[in-house]
C-alpha cells in the first residue's frame, strides 16, 4: 500500500509507530518461533521416543512369535508325546510336558495349551485342572481355517493381554489337534520401562471384562483389582502406580472427544511438566483389546525453555530501542525515496497480476529482451533451478534446448516487429531442458502483457513425460497381449485336445471298472447258488445219525471248505466295493456295547473248541449309544477275534473297550499265539498278504481280511496299529471318532438292544404248533429240495412255484403264512412278482403275508432292491438251516 505524501513530521510519527508495532510483533513472532522450536523438539524426542518404544516392542514381539513358533514345532514333531496322548490320556501327556513348561516359564513364556480337533483345552498347563472348556479365540480360528501357524495379541478372560501362537498338530498327515504358547505383554512393558526409563502402564476399557472374573484374576496373580478406581477403564499391569492417574484422566479426556478412535496413530500431552502419549494393543481382526500410556518427567526441558525465552525477550527490547534511535535520525532520508518506492510498488504490482492466474502449472515470466523475470515454485520443481539463481538469465540458454534456441528468438523477433502470433494464447507441445539437461516434453501456453512498462510474456508449462510414458506403455502392452492372444490360442486348442483324451481314458477307466464290478456281482452269484446247495445238503448229513465218526469228518471238511470259499467271495467282493469307493457308511444309533457282546456270543463255541477263554472287557464309564454302522464294525471286530483265536493254541483272547474324549472309542483285541514278526507287521495290511508263506497252509486263510479291516476302519476315520512280540502274542487296537447319537435315538438304539435281549431269551419261542401253509418259489430243483429237507418233520405244509408268475397265481388263489422267494427266476423275477403281490393284497384288502428273499444276490444294493420291493427279509444264499428257520420263526411272530 502506498504512503500519503505528507511533511516531515507528520511521516516520522506513523513510521515510529509501526517500526514500534513491528518490532512488537517481530518479538512477538520470535517468542512463539522460539516456542515452536522447542515444541518441535520435544515433538522429536517424543517421536524418537514413540519410536525407541515400537521398535523395542516390535522386536520383542516377533523374537518372542519366532522362539515359540519354533518350540511348537518341536512339540509338534515329537511323536512320544502323541503316544502318551494316545495310550495313557491326559495326566501322561502332562507328566511329559511339565520338564518343557518348566523351561518355557524360564524364558518368561506363561501359557500351553493342547486343544482337541473341536477346540477343546485337553491341556492347560498353566493351570492343570482347568480343562474340557471350547476356545473361540482368532487365532486359534485362524490356525484351523489356515492350517498354518497365528499369533497375535488376545485379550484373556482374566484382563490380562496375551501374546499367543498356535500351530495345527498334524501327524502322519493327518490333523490331530493345536498347541499353542502364550506369554503376557506386561513381560514386554517391564522390558520397556527398564531399557526406556519411563513409566508405561496398560489400561483396559470395561466393557470388555467381566467384574467378577476380572477381580478374581487380579486377585489371583497378585494385582490391584479396584474396579470402581476409574469410570470406563480398569488398570491391569503390576509395579508401581506412579502417573497412572493422570494417565488415565488424560486418556478418558482423548476417550470422550473420539480423539484415540484412529487405530495406529500415538497421541501425547504436556500437564505438569510430564509428557503424556497412548497408542492402541490391536487384535488379529484390528480390534482394540486395550491402551499403553506412556509417561516421562518433561521439568528440566521445560524450565530451560522459559530462561530462553526471558532472556531472547530482553534482547529484543535493547535491539529495538537502539533501532528506533538510528531510525529517527535517519527517517528524513526515508522523505525523499517515498515518491521513487510508490512508483516501484505499482510496477511491482502490475507484474504480480499478470501471473496471478497459476495453477499446478510452472510458470515463467520473460521481458522482451529473454530476461527471466518470475520462476514460480512450480518451475523450480519441474527445472531444478532455484528462483534466485535463473532470475534476470536469458531464458532461451536457461530451458530451451539448442536446437530450438534460434527458431525460439526468430519467433520473438517476429512478433516484436509484427505481432504476428503464431503460438500465442494456443495450447503447444514443445520440449524443454531442466538443469540436469534432461529433455522433458512440456505442454505449453503462452500469454502476453504489454503497458508502459514494455512487453511481458508469460510461459505455462506442464510436464507431460508420465503421460508420454503412459502412452508408450500401453501401446507395448497391446502388442504383448496381442502376443500372448495368440499364444492361449494354441494353448486352449491343445488344451481341449487333451481334454478328449482325458475322457476318452475315463470313460474307458468307468467301463472297466464297470465291467469288474459286474464280473464280480455276476460270479459271486453263480457260485452261491451252488454253494448253498453244498453247504446245505453237508448240514443234513452232519446231522444224519446213520454217519460213523469217519463220514462225519469228510462231512465235516466239506462243509468248512465251502465256508473258506464263501468267505473268500465275499472278501472280493468288499475290497471290491471300497476300492470302487461304492462302500456307503451308515450312520445310525448303535450299542457298542451289545454290539460286543454279541461278537463274544458268536466267536464263543469257536474259542471253546480250542479251550480257550474268551474274554470281554469294558471300561466303567456309562457307555452311550454312538452314530455309525454297526454292521461294518462287527465284520472287523469278528475279523479281528477269529484270527486270534485261529492264531492262538493256548492261553486266551481278551476284547476290551474305553471311552476318547470329547467322543469315539477305542477297541482291542489281544491274544497269546504265535504273534507277528515285526518286518512283517506292515505288510499284513497288504492284501493277499500273510506273516509268513507257510501261514495260509497251517491256518489257512486269503489274507484279505486284515486289509479289508484297515480300509473300513480308515473310511470311518480312525486308524488300526499292532505290536507284537513272536512266539508271546498280538495286540490289534483301533480307535474311531464316533459322534454320539441324539437323545431320542440314544433311547430307540437302548431299546432296541432290550428288546433284542429279550427276544433272544429261551422260551420265547413261538410255542403254537398249528400248521403253517408255506409256498416256496424257486426255479432250481437242487434248492427247492434243500429247502424241503431243511423243513422235514415239521409243521410246515409247502407248496412249491418254479417262476414269478406261477408264485402270483397260486398266493391269489390260496392263503399261504409265509412266502419263500427267489430273486431271479424265468418268466418273472422275484422282485417284480414281490411287487405284484403287494399290489394285490393292498387293492384287495389283504393283509401282507410276510415273504423272505432267498436270493445269491449279495450286493447291498440287492437288499435295498428286495426290501423296497415289499420283502420282509433278506437271506443271501448259502443259507444254514438254523438261520431259515429262525428267519421264518421271526416273520411269523411279526405277522
Amino acid at each position: 500500500m502506498a504512503l500519503p505524501h505528507l511533511p516531515a513530521p507528520q511521516i516520522r510519527r506513523p513510521i515510529l509507530v509501526v517500526f514500534l508495532m513491528a518490532i512488537a510483533i517481530l518479538l512477538g513472532v520470535f517468542v512463539l518461533s522460539l516456542s515452536s522450536m522447542h515444541e518441535q523438539h520435544e515433538k522429536l524426542a517424543t517421536n524418537q521416543l514413540k519410536r525407541a518404544i515400537q521398535q523395542i516392542l516390535a522386536h520383542f514381539t516377533q523374537s518372542h512369535v519366532d522362539e515359540m513358533t519354533g518350540h511348537l514345532y518341536g512339540l509338534a514333531r515329537d511323536r512320544s508325546l502323541y503316544k502318551n496322548y494316545l495310550q495313557q490320556g491326559r495326566p501322561a501327556l502332562q507328566s511329559a510336558l511339565q520338564e518343557k513348561f518348566n523351561v518355557f516359564s524360564k524364558r518368561d513364556i506363561t501359557h500351553l495349551y493342547l486343544h482337541d480337533l473341536e477346540r477343546r483345552v485337553v491341556l492347560r498347563m498353566h493351570q492343570p485342572n482347568h480343562y474340557g472348556d471350547r476356545i473361540e479365540r482368532e487365532t486359534l480360528l485362524r490356525a484351523e481355517e489356515s492350517g498354518q501357524p497365528q499369533s497375535g495379541l488376545e485379550l484373556g478372560p482374566l484382563g490380562t493381554v496375551v501374546l499367543r501362537v498356535v500351530l495345527p498338530w498334524e501327524v502322519e498327515g493327518k490333523r490331530r489337534g493345536y498347541w499353542e504358547l502364550g506369554i503376557e505383554i506386561d513381560h514386554f512393558v517391564r522390558l520397556i520401562r527398564s531399557a526406556l526409563g519411563v513409566e508405561v502402564h496398560l489400561f483396559v476399557e470395561k466393557r470388555l471384562l467381566n467384574q467378577e472374573q476380572w477381580q478374581a484374576g487380579m486377585t489371583m496373580l497378585g494385582r490391584p483389582n479396584e474396579w470402581e478406581q476409574f469410570a470406563e477403564v480398569v488398570w491391569i499391569n503390576s509395579g508401581e502406580p506412579g502417573a497412572v492417574h493422570e494417565l488415565q484422566r488424560h486418556l478418558q479426556q482423548r476417550m470422550a472427544h473420539g480423539m484415540l478412535l484412529e487405530e495406529g496413530k500415538s497421541h501425547y500431552s504436556w500437564h505438569d511438566h510430564r509428557l503424556y502419549f497412548f497408542w492402541p494393543l490391536p487384535t488379529l481382526t484390528g480390534e482394540r483389546v486395550a491402551w499403553m500410556g506412556v509417561s516421562k518427567d518433561d521439568l528440566p526441558e521445560g524450565r530451560q525453555h522459559r530462561i530462553h525465552v526471558w532472556l531472547m525477550l530482553g534482547s529484543g527490547l535493547l535491539l529495538a530501542l537502539l533501532l528506533g534511535t538510528v531510525l529517527h535520525r535517519y527517517l528524513r532520508d526515508l522523505e525523499q525515496r517515498l515518491t521513487a518506492v510508490q512508483q516501484a510498488l505499482q510496477q511491482s504490482e502490475q507484474r504480480t497480476r499478470s501471473i496471478v492466474e497459476t495453477a499446478m502449472d510452472a510458470i515463467i515470466s520473460i521481458d522482451a529482451s529473454n530476461r527471466i523475470l518470475e520462476f514460480n515454485p512450480a518451475a523450480e520443481r519441474m527445472f531444478g533451478y532455484e528462483r534466485h539463481a535463473v532470475l534476470g538469465r536469458d531464458v532461451t540458454e536457461t530451458i530451451v534446448p539448442e536446437e530450438l534456441r534460434a527458431r525460439h528468438r526468430q519467433g520473438m523477433a517476429r512478433y516484436l516487429a509484427t505481432g504476428e502470433q503464431r503460438v500465442i494464447n494456443k495450447a503447444v507441445e514443445q520440449i524443454a531442458i531442466d538443469a540436469q539437461g534432461r529433455r522433458l516434453p512440456v505442454d505449453l501456453v503462452v500469454t502476453v502483457v504489454s503497458n508502459q512498462g514494455g512487453t511481458f510474456f508469460t510461459a505455462f508449462l506442464r510436464d507431460i513425460t508420465e503421460r508420454r510414458r503412459m502412452v508408450e506403455f500401453l501401446q507395448e502392452s497391446y502388442a504383448n497381449l496381442e502376443q500372448i492372444n495368440r499364444q492361449l490360442s494354441g494353448e486352449m486348442a491343445e488344451h481341449q485336445k487333451t481334454m478328449h483324451r482325458l475322457e476318452a481314458a475315463l470313460q474307458r477307466a468307468e467301463a472297466a471298472n464297470l465291467a469288474k464290478s459286474q464280473f464280480l456281482a455276476s460270479m459271486s452269484h453263480e457260485i452261491r447258488t451252488p454253494m448253498n446247495a453244498i453247504i446245505g445238503m453237508s448240514d443234513l448229513l452232519y446231522e444224519s445219525s446213520h454217519l460213523n465218526q469217519e463220514e462225519q469228518n469228510y462231512i465235516r471238511i466239506m462243509r468248512q471248505a465251502g465256508e473258506t470259499l464263501l468267505a473268500l467271495i465275499n472278501d472280493l467282493l468288499d475290497l471290491s466295493k471300497i476300492e470302487a469307493g461304492q462302500m456307503i457308511m451308515e450312520q445310525i444309533p448303535f450299542d457298542m456295547q451289545r454290539l460286543l457282546i454279541n461278537a463274544q456270543e458268536m466267536m464263543h463255541l469257536r474259542a471253546l473248541d480250542k479251550g480257550l477263554p474268551l474274554v470281554l472287557e469294558v471300561a466303567n464309564e456309562a457307555v452311550k449309544p454312538f452314530l455309525g454302522d454297526p454292521q461294518r464294525l462287527q465284520q472287523v471286530i469278528l475279523n479281528l477275534v477269529s484270527n486270534a483265536i485261529k492264531f492262538t493254541a493256548q492261553g486266551s483272547v481278551t476284547i476290551r473297550m474305553g471311552l476318547l474324549a470329547p467322543q469315539g472309542c477305542w477297541i482291542e483285541v489281544q491274544d497269546t499265539g504265535i504273534g507277528i514278526d515285526p518286518q512283517m507287521q506292515e505288510a499284513i495290511f497288504q492284501p493277499f498278504t500273510q506273516a509268513e508263506m507257510s501261514t495260509s497252509r497251517r491256518f489257512g486263510g486269503t489274507g484279505l481280511g486284515l486289509t479289508i479291516c484297515r480300509k473300513l476302519i480308515r473310511q470311518m476315520g480312525g486308524e488300526i496299529t499292532v505290536q507284537s512280540t513272536v512266539g508271546e502274542g498280538s495286540l490289534f487296537r483301533f480307535w474311531l471318532p464316533l459322534p454320539l447319537a441324539p437323545e431320542e435315538a440314544q433311547r430307540n438304539a437302548c431299546c432296541g438292544a432290550h428288546a433284542q435281549r429279550q427276544e433272544s431269551l429261551p422260551g420265547r419261542a413261538e410255542e403254537d404248533h398249528a400248521l403253517v401253509r408255506l409256498l416256496l418259489v424257486d426255479d432250481a430243483d437242487d434248492n427247492r429240495l434243500l429247502i424241503r429237507a431243511f423243513l422235514k418233520r415239521s409243521r410246515y405244509q409247502i407248496m412249491e412255484a418254479t417262476n414269478g408268475e406261477e408264485s402270483l397265481r397260486l398266493v391269489q388263489e390260496n392263503a399261504f403264512d409265509l412266502v419263500l422267494m427267489d430273486m431271479q427266476m424265468p418268466v418273472m423275477d422275484g422282485v417284480e412278482a414281490t411287487r405284484r403281490i403287494r399290489a394285490w393284497e393292498q387293492a384287495h384288502g389283504r393283509a401282507a403275508v410276510p415273504i423272505i428273499a432267498l436270493t445269491a444276490h449279495a450286493m447291498k444294493e440287492d437288499v435295498t432292491r428286495t426290501i423296497e420291493a415289499g420283502c420282509s427279509l433278506h437271506l443271501t444264499k448259502p443259507i444254514t438251516k438254523c438261520v431259515l428257520l429262525e428267519s421264518i420263526g421271526r416273520c411269523l411272530r411279526l405277522s
